[in-house]
């Protein structure tokens, strides 16, 4: 063993151990992947994982300045909730969070980590990392983590050194992570260990080798062969803290009971929202109630970022439309069935609603609202890491906004309204040539629309109307008047239709189309053009009755 007074505890040995990580999770996350049945079998905790501490050493190198321990564990923290993917990159992030926390608050300087420190702020990683999910459950990345809290404590208690405590973490870790196969009967039927905290034992081991100088290339993964079905265990659960159980505030034995039940519900989850709220307050309290009465599932909230699973897209906008009371400010999607389909371009988009920023992310979307301040909602947040980038916008505001931000390897893509953006949206292609897709994209957002809206007032001249006529406009001009919103979507069709008849009405509802309303629409459209296929979605636009794009 190293003797613990020959090590510099500085931001150097942090930062290493962050690349480390990165390089480790890689390799493994394969592996992770292949053993994840748990809170959904979609086999991405791995991916998620790995794309996490990525997302917290790129914040590392970009730290200005002298690379001290606090400032280093305050851009890993930052930076994995930043990139957190999934509910285990959250955890993960949440967890790093408390770290950081608690090594921040003491200005430690370089050498002055103690043992009894760094027992606290493993305690405060697990603490933070289980109020940050509404229905903790045994089994899972609390239950380790709370056996490597209570394993530090007892460390630093006896008078541990730090290189001492680290080892006995590191082990009671692995332990732990044998016992979860035991404490959670979806991964006893599949015979494996719990993916997520295979994930956090990955990341210690590296963190015991770092400190040790321990050759890490070449130390096989304290993960390999951990599948073997365990004896279920009785009472309170992992012992190798010394105390025992799930540790103060920990997940009980009750929970492996509950988690069962919740196992089987969550085989219907079809989508993972992941968003973040512009409130400056921390409401998680009040939103962890919001999100139960909403039936939303894997719910995970490190303010202001929430991870959420919901059975549908109607389930979805139920959710979103609950939450933005708080300021919905940034939203993307993952694919619990079909799996995620990231590649080397991205597409973000402006939207201006709730419905319009899900529309977006179901395409694979990063979708911001611009009116949201800085709250993690701006253009400038989701293009710092360089990634490139194609921008659509649905209003002529957010297009303003998105040409301000084009530069190298930023495109944006003339849009400016909802049909025009979900149609360049439609055509988007993560794995393909950038210019390509920019130029597919404006090809396919070039729809000529139509918005309908009340007139809401009345007109004597030059053109002639009532408050309840319904107008037709083109970029804001009045084009034609219409007693009815069905008289006027059939007249805008056949109007935008000279070539023929069209193969594709595209209509999107605003606020003023009322259910009776939106039936008529669609009855009359049906009538007029029965060989069209037709795509209706909701962007609830105030002062807008429906816009309307033909093919």
């Amino acid at each position: 063993m190293v003797n613990d007074n020959s090590m510099r505890w500085g931001g150097r040995l942090a930062a290493r151990w962050a690349q480390q990580a990165v390089e480790r999770l890689r390799r493994q996350r394969g592996s992770i992947d292949s053993i994840n049945v748990f809170p959904v079998a979609d086999g991405d905790t791995g991916s998620n994982m790995y794309a996490t501490v990525k997302s917290a050493y790129r914040a590392v190198e970009a730290i200005d300045g002298p690379a001290t321990l606090p400032r280093v564990v305050e851009a890993m923290a930052a930076g994995a909730l930043r990139g957190a993917r999934g509910n285990s990159g959250l955890i993960l992030a949440v967890a790093l969070r408390g770290v950081a926390d608690e090594l921040g608050e003491a200005a430690l300087a370089e050498g002055d980590l103690t043992p009894d420190r760094f027992a606290s702020a493993i305690e405060l990683a697990a603490y933070r990392a289980q109020t940050a999910i509404a229905e903790p459950t045994h089994g899972t990345m609390l239950t380790v983590l709370h056996a490597m809290a209570e394993t530090a404590r007892t460390q630093a208690d006896e008078g541990a050194g730090l290189v001492q405590q680290i080892e006995a973490v590191r082990a009671c870790s692995i332990e732990a992570l044998r016992d979860t196969t035991g404490q959670l009967d979806v991964l006893g039927q599949a015979q494996v260990v719990d993916a997520g905290a295979s994930g956090i034992v990955e990341i210690f081991d590296l963190l015991y080798l770092t400190v040790t100088g321990g050759a890490v290339g070449e130390t096989p993964s304290p993960i390999a062969g951990l599948t073997a079905v365990r004896p279920k265990l009785t009472g309170d659960g992992v012992t190798c803290g010394g105390a025992g159980g799930a540790g103060a505030g920990g997940v009980g034995a009750a929970g492996a009971g509950a988690a069962a039940g919740a196992g089987a519900e969550e085989g219907a989850d079809t989508l993972e929202l992941v968003f973040t709220l512009s409130d400056s307050k921390d409401r998680t309290r009040p939103l962890k109630r919001i999100l139960a009465k909403a039936d939303a599932r894997s719910v995970v909230i490190s303010w202001p970022m929430v991870h959420v699973h919901v059975t549908s897209e109607d389930h979805a906008l139920r959710v979103l439309r609950d939450v933005e009371q708080y300021g919905l400010a940034k939203l993307r999607t993952e694919d619990l069935v079909n799996g995620a389909n990231h590649g080397p371009l991205r597409a973000a988009a402006a939207a201006s609603t709730a419905p319009l920023m899900l529309r977006a992310a179901l395409t694979g979307a990063i979708a911001i609202r611009l009116d949201r301040g800085e709250q993690a909602g701006s253009l400038h947040d989701v293009l710092s890491d360089g990634t490139t980038t194609v921008l659509v916008a649905d209003s002529p505001e957010g297009q303003a906004a998105i040409n301000a931000a084009a530069a190298d390897g930023v495109y944006a893509i003339p849009t400016g309204s909802p049909i025009s953006m979900v149609s360049a949206l439609a055509v988007f292609d993560p794995h393909a040539d950038a210019d390509d897709v920019a130029e597919d994209m404006a090809d396919a957002g070039s729809v000529d629309i139509r918005r309908l809206c009340f007139a809401g007032q009345s007109a004597a001249g030059p053109l002639v109307y009532t408050k309840t006529d319904v107008l037709v406009l083109s970029e804001g001009r009045i084009l034609f008047i219409e007693h009815t919103p069905e008289a006027a979507i059939v007249e805008a069709i056949s109007r935008l239709a000279v070539d023929g008849d069209p193969e594709l009405i595209t209509i999107s509802y605003g606020q003023q189309a009322t259910p009776p309303m939106r039936e008529a629409m669609e009855d009359a459209v049906r009538r007029a053009y029965p060989e069209a296929e037709a795509e209706i979605f909701d962007a609830d636009l105030s002062g807008v009755c429906a816009d309307v794009g033909v093919e």
